[in-house]
């Protein structure tokens, strides 16, 4: 039985191998007939061409078993072109049992993903390396999948239509370049710079739990997209500032905001200073300054709010700055989304 076949020198000599494998005639008709119309298409461009090939002979693709997606597949890499590293990533995609337990609609949308995340600047980027490029898809590819796998986490799925539409770009950076090191030399997991849009992922400290980079991503988009509109301008805003990224942060990786995280936060946001960070501890600062008696109190009773069992998040947090006067343009501003 031919069930295969292998590579020649030429690209073009497989095609005829690849049209009539018994893996080939697996696929419905109408599947056949659009890799037939694309290698029309792209047999003058060898790469295209290699990349239509490999995803056409992959196992993954031909055991989908559903034409719906694999036509789906074709449209995505036709769209890339000669694009190596999308072509890798989307016959990986098909062979996840994650990916294969999903609908048609989630398989869908989770495709569309990548596609679309494939023509922003924040992947197109000359400078980035194919291995800077795996980084990205996969990130994408996996924050799709936990969304798809989550469909009440607003949070998750709102933060990834933020970067998967270009409205908040991506840049990679690492240890070596300290653009999010802190005070102290630390290595964070992202950053986002005053009055910028930007959000910085350490590839390096993210390169290990999808999750701490669905959180990095949620937190740091949260602030991109309220520094983008007024900037904090003391440290009153700073505070309101982490303290809604973090909540927002753990929601969106799929934490409850509970008594533990609310005091947590407080903790590291200057109600403790042995628990506060070097980059947060202008706030401990203010938090123990006898002048500011009323924010010190604020900060007190959402602590003990937390512990008697009512949750302090961020859009009570600013009606309480604004209640004890300090209605700063950052506080009150049109700015204070929460990804939701």
């Amino acid at each position: 039985m031919n069930t295969g076949f292998s590579f020649s020198n030429d690209d073009k000599d497989d095609v005829p191998k690849l049209f009539a494998s018994d893996k080939f005639k697996k696929l419905d008709a109408a599947v056949q007939a659009e890799v037939k119309r694309r290698y029309e298409l792209v047999k003058g461009n060898s790469k295209a061409l290699k990349n239509l090939i490999e995803l056409v002979k992959s196992d993954s693709f031909v055991d989908l078993k559903d034409s719906g997606i694999q036509l789906l597949l074709l449209k995505a890499l036709g769209n890339r072109g000669e694009d190596k590293v999308f072509r890798e990533v989307i016959v990986s995609l098909a062979g996840k049992d994650d990916f294969k337990a999903f609908d048609t609609k989630l398989r869908t949308k989770v495709i569309e993903d990548l596609d679309t995340f494939a023509t922003r600047d924040s992947y197109t980027a000359s400078k980035l390396t194919d291995d800077d490029k795996t980084f990205l898809l996969e990130k994408i590819r996996k924050t799709s999948i936990f969304s798809g796998k989550s469909p009440s986490n607003n949070v998750a799925r709102n933060t990834l239509n933020n970067i998967v539409s270009g409205n908040i770009p991506i840049e990679l950076t690492d240890e070596k370049s300290k653009t999010c090191g802190d005070p102290a030399g630390g290595i964070t997991f992202g950053c986002n710079l005053p009055g910028s849009k930007v959000v910085y992922i350490n590839k390096t400290a993210n390169d290990t739990e999808y999750k701490d980079f669905i959180e990095t991503l949620c937190h740091e988009t949260n602030h991109a997209l309220n520094n983008s509109v007024v900037l904090p301008a003391n440290v009153l805003d700073k505070f309101l500032n982490e303290y809604r990224a973090h909540i927002v942060g753990k929601l969106g990786r799929g934490d409850l905001l509970t008594a533990a995280l609310v005091k947590e936060f407080l903790d590291k946001l200057g109600h403790d200073r042995a628990k506060t960070p070097n980059s947060y501890i202008e706030l401990a600062d203010f938090y123990e300054n006898k002048k500011f008696p009323d924010y010190k109190a604020l900060i007190d009773q959402a602590y003990k709010d937390a512990d008697k069992g009512t949750l302090v998040d961020a859009a009570e947090m600013r009606k309480r700055l604004i209640a004890i006067k300090y209605g700063t343009p950052y506080v009150v501003g049109t700015n204070n989304t929460d990804n939701r």
